[in-house]
């Protein structure tokens, strides 16, 4: 499940930290893109197209080129450019065509960006009244859909930021990078049906601190990377089609993967680095898997996997490697320095080799249709 109660805390966080200070947004429409930028302070606002050619900015205690009403720009035939500067700012892109591409720069704070209609998210976070306060409105868009017809950009500096996407259709590539914080972002939601769709690459690099990154519910066409190269990282991915490959690489701290209920028409490639990791795969079918889970006492399980091929690396540190219920042309097994343990049971294949190298290592196994079982360097079978 998404964890969604961490960004009503950050909403807190935001109207907490309003001060006296006014705070104004610039809009215009330049070459047809329409253009804002914010200030120092912090900047609450929405964008929505109300009709062919206009697009309305609305600031929530944000002026908007020095108007407390609503601001509709005429002209608007291409691209949105968001640079919101310093401040805890908040920017919610709704329900419209976008024929150009979109570019949200947070700037530094504790910023959060919403994109498409909020009537998949879950009910705890529509209810939040400071939900309601920094996004009015938001859980009356029960129908409609965000269309961005070429590249979608989300750049975050520092500060703990959080992305928000859901019944959005992103044509061009997607690239959301949050830098320095603890930062938060989801795509897609819990509701149950796929409501997201990008008909191109995906890469979410969250930065550093301990940051979180969940994609339900969504299609992807090509290939989703995710790239978290410092501190911890929680990544669940679920109920979702890649139409490429999977990509997830962590940082040398502690991190939790988890993919759920995936199709993958590529290759699942996760590389968790160093730390006592944890990555779980259940319910993924794919062509092929390349699991590293690098040095550090790691744990991991798959269950119900459907590959033509998999590598499972374990390296240095008593890990724990399990796989069950599955059904795996070729498999091979690495373990590394440390006590390894190894399980595979219920699982059907061709061949399976398994590598224990240094370390007291253990095997067991059972209830498996395995055409060749080949076992080197482990101690004890069980």
């Amino acid at each position: 499940m998404m964890k969604w109660c961490s960004m009503a805390a950050l909403l807190l966080a935001l109207i907490q930290s309003q001060d006296s200070k006014a705070n104004n947004v610039s809009a215009k429409i330049s070459g047809g893109s329409l253009f804002i930028y914010g200030d120092s302070a912090n900047n609450h606002i929405t964008i929505k197209s109300t009709s062919a050619g206009a697009i309305t900015v609305t600031g929530t205690t944000t002026t908007v080129n020095g108007a407390a009403a609503p601001v509709v720009l005429n002209g608007w035939t291409s691209g949105i450019f968001v640079y919101l500067a310093g401040g805890n700012d908040s920017v919610w892109l709704q329900a419209g065509d976008v024929i150009g591409a979109t570019h949200f720069d947070l700037g530094s704070g504790n910023d959060r960006a919403l994109l498409g209609s909020s009537d998949s998210l879950p009910e705890e976070l529509l209810l939040d009244p400071l939900f309601e306060l920094i996004f009015p409105g938001a859980d009356e868009l029960a129908t409609s859909m965000l269309r961005l017809r070429q590249s979608l950009t989300v750049l975050g500096f520092a500060g703990a930021d959080s992305i928000a996407i859901t019944n959005c259709t992103v044509a061009g590539y997607a690239t959301f990078d949050t830098a320095a914080g603890a930062d938060e972002i989801y795509l897609g939601s819990d509701a149950g049906e796929v409501l997201t769709y990008f008909q191109n690459s995906v890469v979410i690099v969250p930065g550093s601190e301990t940051d979180t990154v969940s994609i339900g519910e969504v299609q992807i066409n090509r290939d989703l990377t995710i790239d978290d190269p410092t501190h911890a990282s929680v990544v669940d991915v679920f109920n979702s089609r890649v139409g490429g490959n999977l990509l997830v690489f962590t940082s040398l701290a502690i991190d939790n993967v988890t993919l759920e209920n995936l199709v993958v028409t590529g290759f699942v490639k996760s590389i968790l680095k160093d730390g006592s990791d944890v990555f779980d795969c259940i319910n993924v079918r794919a062509k092929q898997m390349e699991v590293f889970l690098g040095i550090g006492d790691d744990k991991s399980v798959l269950t119900n996997v459907q590959l033509e091929r998999l590598w499972a690396y374990l390296e240095d540190g008593n890990d724990n490697f399990k796989i069950d219920q599955s059904r795996v042309t070729n498999s091979y097994y690495f373990g590394a320095g440390g006590n390894d343990f190894f399980t595979i049971q219920n699982t059907t294949g061709s061949n399976a080799y398994v590598y224990g190298d240094g370390g007291t290592d253990s095997l067991k196994r059972s209830g498996n249709s395995i055409g060749k079982f080949y076992v080197y360097s482990v101690e004890k079978n069980l």
